[in-house]
């Protein structure tokens, strides 16, 4: 199934103040195809969002909160994202 990915406003928000971390861009383009066709196959955190970490070799990572909405199963809402703490 090929879903569209839209963005809340907080998400919107959050991204922009990451515009720093090295290859956003890229990496959200990954993480974007991985919801376009699998976002089913991330496991739950709750019974409303699905949890996915980003990881590049060498940059920090990103953290994804996102949904499917209730009824929608073509589409998944990017909620929040954060730089993870480092290890």
């Amino acid at each position: 199934m090929v879903r569209e990915v839209f963005e809340s406003p907080e998400f919107a928000s959050q991204r922009k103040c990451l515009g720093a971390v090295r290859l956003l861009d890229e990496r959200m383009r990954g993480l974007t195809w991985a919801l376009w066709t699998d976002a089913e196959d991330f496991p739950l955190i709750s019974p409303d969002y699905r949890l996915r970490a980003t990881t590049l070799l060498g940059d920090p990572r990103l953290t994804v909160w996102f949904e499917i909405p209730d009824g929608k199963e073509e589409e998944v809402v990017l909620r929040w994202i954060e730089q993870a703490p480092a290890t």
